[in-house]
């Protein structure tokens, strides 16, 4: 598939979102988790007032990460269905574990052997072989263990998001809004009600439904529904996120995380009603074409640059460009060994089921 230009260009400015997050806020303001995440000892080292200064706290609600997060489970929405497009259900989701997995695992493998060669925490184990499968399998949301790279969980959703996707997909492909409204609802009741389900599966619901969002504007890209039939539908979407994630297990972030899912929601919609005048940048598109090594190893790999960086009195800014460069060169090597490959494998098989 043509890669539609304006997604992509989000897709950048999504991941600068969550860089900006992790990279200035989560190691600076959350020593400790970032301490865990790299299994070494975090210091201050005085970053704690740029995050600050450039958080806008004149937007209720709005946090770098979620609203990352939220655009990119509006992209992956959006672009699922022309997955769907000409694929048994079983074939799209091969297509789709074999986009995911592979560089995954091998972007995890690297981050757990990195973190346990250059890890100086006095704690005598990093990850215990448990943490390490559930890691590997995306089941650490359903096990509740801790996750290797603090991004991971994503990926968890996603994957829940293309097995519903598979079941639902003769509706999606006949344009189907009704499927659209329950799956939603289904979310709500279970956390209305708190109906027991493994792990974080309930709040994860919460997220998938949320990312049907993008494929109602699938639709409407594809002229499948009206536009006020969209906008009717936005609405509804947006209320019962709402209302379910203050009824979840996240309560306590119910309004950041909802507010952000609606920023982000927003400016997806303002990128695609002005797709046609959105000229490409070329930083954005080089982003966007190693955003997914760069998302799943930017904080294990950044992380321990930064603090070897500035614990060896590196100055703070020489300390984030050399961690840019490296944590680029290595998500650079990674996308044209593993990840171009892949898509070149799943490529090739959808041209020989199309001839």
């Amino acid at each position: 598939m043509k890669k539609i230009e304006f997604a992509d260009q989000l897709r950048g400015i999504a991941f600068i979102s969550v860089l900006l997050v992790h990279w200035f806020g989560t190691f600076s303001l959350d020593r400790q988790l970032a301490s865990t995440t790299i299994n070494s000892d975090v210091a201050s080292y005085g970053i704690e007032m740029f995050y600050q200064k450039i958080v806008p706290d004149f937007i209720p609600g709005f946090g770098f990460g979620p609203f990352g997060v939220g655009i990119f489970f509006v992209i992956s929405g959006f672009v699922i269905p022309f997955s769907l497009l000409n694929k048994t259900k079983l074939q799209f989701i091969k297509s789709r574990m074999l986009r995911i997995m592979p560089t995954y695992v091998v972007c995890t493998l690297l981050s757990i052997t990195l973190i346990s060669l250059l890890g100086n925490s006095a704690e005598k184990s990093y990850l215990s072989p448990k943490e390490i499968i559930s890691n590997l399998t995306l089941f650490q949301t359903i096990t509740l263990d801790r996750s290797v790279d603090m991004v991971n969980w994503t990926l968890a959703i996603e994957i829940k998001f293309y097995l519903i996707c598979s079941l639902i997909k003769k509706q999606i492909e006949r344009g189907s809004m009704t499927v659209l409204i329950l799956v939603p609802l289904v979310s709500l009741f279970v956390n209305l009600f708190s109906i027991k389900l493994p792990g974080m599966l309930p709040t994860e619901l919460i997220f998938i439904s949320f990312m049907l969002s993008g494929v109602a504007i699938n639709l409407l890209y594809r002229n499948m529904i009206k536009k006020e039939h969209f906008v009717l539908y936005a609405f509804y979407l947006m209320s019962v996120t709402t209302v379910s994630f203050y009824n979840s297990q996240i309560a306590s972030q119910a309004f950041d995380e909802s507010m952000s899912c609606t920023y982000a929601l927003i400016s997806f919609l303002v990128a695609y009603s002005f797709r046609s005048k959105i000229k490409p940048s070329k930083i954005l598109r080089f982003i966007s074409k190693i955003s997914y090594p760069l998302y799943l190893i930017h904080v294990t790999f950044g992380f321990t640059a930064l603090n070897i960086l500035l614990d060896n009195g590196f100055s703070k800014v020489a300390s984030y460009l050399l961690a840019i460069a490296i944590v680029t060169v290595c998500s650079y090597l990674i996308h044209i060994t593993i990840e171009a490959r892949t898509m070149s494998v799943s490529f090739r098989a959808k041209t020989e089921r199309a001839a």
